[in-house]
């Protein structure tokens, strides 16, 4: 029966037709499936990114990169566009696999690339890889029947800390862009999912001003948190020897220390937003917080704790009523938690975002969207003025009226796995991170090359910088 079962199997993937994703090598670090090209194109224009790249800066950069991209590959614009399915692999140091199904313009183009490496035709399938010798097999699970992609983590270099797979899905929809991410469970995450858990309280959020950009809450639990992945992360070891060198408490023995809702968020401020926390956590550490603090810090008693300026930008610390240690760069310090003036919940897209929490919910996000990018934005304005994009004057603005909302729900569900479901006008964590680990070198490239095609005079040969890697 069973070889039954496998001839069938095998009898099916040679009649149908290839598909890119079954070029994706099974030990894979990351893998990309680019499903259905043509039904993202069709989305597309129900986001708010048409009417952002409409805009004059929007417009000006499609064009450089229009311009280069044409530069590096005569007609690849135009073969683009016929581009309908697509699938990428990293693996190891370096290998690459790449395949797609696109139009006439598309092959013709791979076919006289000269690509180094090894690429072969498949029916409709393009398929190159740098290393292993291409030939189709078992497709990887595909993503949600309604991602626009679909991105698979394997354990490797690309997740250090990790042990489990991940499995990140994207959907673009009137908000901008939905982020689903699964982690597969463990088993410190089986024995807390089955013990009883205090999830995140919406009604924590109802406190906050109306200036609060983006505001995030949980009910912080030790033994959660332990069983939590990436704790042997190297961040978290880079960490705790900064905190150990500034003389503060580490991070793992303020964590195991917390108890309770905790909430952090960010608020409109002049000239920079402003950042808070109020946490849950053992009296005794956060007094130690508190001294070691005042001291590092050189600041100013005040009853409730300390504060005093970190440079140009003010900080304050303290123990509130409602036992919280409170961290705020607001300059009403630590009173900016302890007299409340609600209303940010208030605003339409918060609202809905608080409403439409799931169960099992234990971080629980939300923000407004377009503003919250804005208050970043504007702080951006400077850098592409000096490239000579006066045009980004207008960035700040064009951000705050494209979306009224963003949100984060993580769940840890009853099978032990954790689900984040998140959106808006940059999607989830994943989609942020991913963009700014582009965006930041391609800026800074793109930056070198205008003041080298400008011949902008320098104090000292700039050091070249490498080319974006996507």
């Amino acid at each position: 029966m069973r070889r039954l079962v496998l001839c069938l199997a095998a009898t099916a993937l040679a009649a149908a037709e290839p598909t890119p994703a079954v070029f994706i090598p099974a030990t894979a670090e990351l893998a990309l499936q680019l499903p259905d090209l043509g039904r993202s194109r069709e989305r597309w224009s129900a986001t708010p990114y048409p009417r952002l790249l409409a805009t004059g800066w929007g417009r000006m950069l499609v064009a450089e990169w229009d311009m280069r991209l044409e530069r590096v590959a005569r007609g690849s614009g135009t073969a683009l566009t016929g581009l309908r399915s697509a699938a990428l692999a990293l693996q190891g140091e370096g290998e690459v696999t790449v395949a797609v199904i696109g139009g006439a313009e598309l092959s013709a183009m791979l076919a006289v690339a000269g690509l180094p490496g090894r690429q072969q035709a498949f029916g409709p399938v393009v398929a190159w890889s740098n290393g292993t010798a291409l030939a189709p097999g078992i497709a990887p699970p595909a993503p949600e029947a309604q991602a626009d992609a679909g991105i698979r983590l394997l354990p490797g270099r690309r997740m250090p800390g990790f042990t489990g797979e991940l499995q990140v899905d994207l959907q673009l929809d009137a908000a901008g862009l939905r982020e689903t991410a699964v982690a597969t469970p463990t088993e410190a995450l089986r024995l807390a999912a089955v013990n009883p858990l205090s999830w995140a309280d919406p009604q924590e959020l109802q406190r906050l001003p109306a200036t609060t950009l983006w505001a995030a809450t949980w009910h912080a639990d030790p033994a959660l948190a332990a069983a939590l992945p990436g704790q042997d992360a190297a961040g978290i070891e880079m960490l705790e020897r900064w905190l150990a060198q500034a003389a503060l408490p580490g991070w793992r023995e303020t964590v195991a220390a917390c108890r309770g809702t905790s909430t952090v968020w960010m608020a409109e401020g002049a000239p920079f937003p402003t950042l808070n926390a109020a946490l849950s956590v053992d009296e005794a550490l956060a007094r130690r917080w508190i001294a070691s603090a005042t001291t590092k810090l050189n600041l100013a008693a005040t009853p409730d704790g300390a504060a005093g300026f970190v440079g140009l930008v003010p900080f304050a610390i303290g123990w509130s009523a409602d036992k919280r240690l409170v961290l705020s760069s607001d300059p009403l310090g630590a009173a900016v938690w302890q007299t409340p003036k609600p209303g940010f919940a208030t605003h339409p897209g918060v609202a809905a975002v608080l409403a439409q929490a799931p169960s099992r919910t234990v971080l629980l996000g939300a923000s407004r969207g377009g503003a919250s990018w804005a208050a970043l934005a504007q702080l951006t304005v400077p850098l592409f003025t000096a490239m000579g994009a006066p045009q980004a004057v207008s960035l700040p603005i064009d951000l705050r009226t494209a979306g009224d909302r963003g949100w984060l729900y993580l769940r840890l569900m009853e099978d032990g796995s954790l689900r984040s479901e998140s959106g808006g006008l940059f999607g989830g964590p994943f989609a942020v991170t991913s963009a700014a680990a582009i965006a930041v070198p391609a800026t800074l490239w793109l930056q070198g090359q205008l003041r080298r095609e400008r011949k902008v005079p320098q104090a000292e040969p700039e050091p070249d910088v490498p080319a974006p890697v996507f």
